[in-house]
């Protein structure tokens, strides 16, 4: 059967949760590829074809937006069952869980363990609650908000993923029981069963084995490199005069001169670059220019969120979230940035010509780059909503091979990939 890759099934607003990755940052993270070591399945999910983890390891990096876990001694899905008291227990069903489970890891949790959480209530997880009996126990989604935490998971969401014979995956709670689906059908008021509790270990026993299938979304990123970058043509969208914020999700090969976002050819007005291997946010108004730059190096080879803003009064210049730099005009009142009729580029010197030494061409990948009409606020940096009006631009879904980039705010502000000879 052939497969396709699948396309993202959350809004926007729902980036602010991790899938997979191996962060505690508020932000999907596509590290490196697993998708060609993962098994093919005729499962088809909510969002579409599922594909079947071989190995826990095949968990590490995978940036996957939906996870369904299969009982191997029944062929259940396990499903959220609202308890009448409040919350709600697991169960184990024919049909699957219809808002997808997905996976959160601490920035200091193992590589395999995990908190499980649900799309449309990310405030809670999977807990666990070992009673006297097995009627007693059960395993409930209504324990308290665990984002952010920047720690490991700990009782009781603490789940570690170990792997078993014939691909099949065993998921563990502290004290070493295991998930198990148990019939026990009449156990809670409303409940239809079988529920899934943690009982001790036992070899053999496919009750306590999962089958765990994941959906694989769409490239996020695209690769500049080798003289490439990414045209926009002057519009008015794109000239802002008040507040104004770019950011742009990198991953660098180098800490070489590179340019993220430029529009300076035309009448200099604003970039967003790597400048003595730092960070740097560069804005032009009548007056000199105004430079931000971080005090630390931009880590090689690692996702990066480079973000800086200007509320007509301060430039900010963020790192993954995180202020690392400010400068503030001096001057009583707000000011207005230059307007030029240049092209905003993405991945070089837009003033630049090929003869040049200083280009500042870009190696590496990029993502979710935009540019904004508002300064955006710490808040909105973490994970906080951004208003639709706010975008001027926003690439933040790349075909591969495509040379067209399609922007996904409402101004149409097409970019072309060009390559320089």
């Amino acid at each position: 059967m052939k497969k396709k890759h699948l396309k993202k099934a959350i809004s926007r607003s729902s980036l602010a949760f991790v899938f997979l990755a191996l962060t505690a940052s508020f932000t999907s993270e596509p590290i490196e590829d697993n998708k060609s070591n993962l098994a093919p399945s005729d499962e088809v999910g909510v969002t579409g074809e599922l594909y079947r983890i071989k190995t826990v390891e095949d968990l590490k990096g995978l940036n996957a937006t939906e996870i369904q876990f299969k009982n191997v001694a029944t062929g259940h899905y396990i499903i959220l069952k609202n308890d009448p008291r409040g919350g709600g227990v697991l169960e184990c069903s024919d049909t699957m869980q219809m808002n997808p489970w997905y996976l959160y890891q601490a920035e200091s949790a193992e590589f395999n363990n995990f908190e499980i959480k649900m799309m449309d209530a990310a405030m809670f997880n999977w807990s666990n609650y070992p009673m006297r009996t097995d009627e007693q126990s059960f395993v409930s989604y209504n324990h308290a908000k665990r984002h952010p935490n920047n720690t490991a998971p700990g009782a009781p969401h603490d789940w570690t993923f170990f792997n078993a014979e014939n691909g099949n995956i065993r998921i563990e709670w502290k004290d070493g029981s295991q998930l198990e689906e148990i019939n026990l059908p009449s156990y809670l008021r409303g409940s239809t069963g079988p529920k899934v509790i943690t009982k001790l270990k036992v070899e053999g026993n496919k009750a306590q084995l999962w089958e765990i299938y994941v959906n694989v979304p769409v490239e996020e990123s695209i690769a500049l490199d080798n003289k490439q970058y990414i045209r926009v043509e002057n519009a008015s969208s794109l000239n802002p005069t008040g507040a104004l914020s770019l950011k742009a999700k990198i991953k660098t090969k180098n800490t070489e001169h590179q340019i993220i976002i430029h529009k300076w050819a035309g009448g200099r007005q604003y970039s967003l670059e790597i400048y003595e291997g730092k960070p740097t946010f560069v804005l032009k108004w009548s007056g000199p220019n105004v430079v931000v730059s971080a005090t630390e190096n931009v880590t090689i080879n690692e996702w990066t969120t480079i973000t800086g803003t200007f509320d007509g009064i301060t430039a900010r210049l963020y790192v993954n979230g995180v202020e690392k730099g400010f400068k503030t005009i001096d001057r009583g009142n707000r000011i207005s940035l230059n307007v030029g009729n240049g092209p905003l580029i993405i991945g070089k010197r837009s003033d630049a010509a090929p003869t040049d030494f200083d280009i500042g061409y870009f190696h590496g990948s990029m993502e979710d780059v935009s540019v904004h009409n508002t300064c955006l606020t710490p808040e909105q940096l973490n994970g906080a909503s951004i208003p639709s009006s706010s975008y001027q631009l926003l690439f933040n879904h790349f075909e591969p091979g495509v040379k067209t980039i399609t922007d996904n705010s409402t101004n149409n502000n097409t970019g072309t990939v060009i390559t320089d000879k």
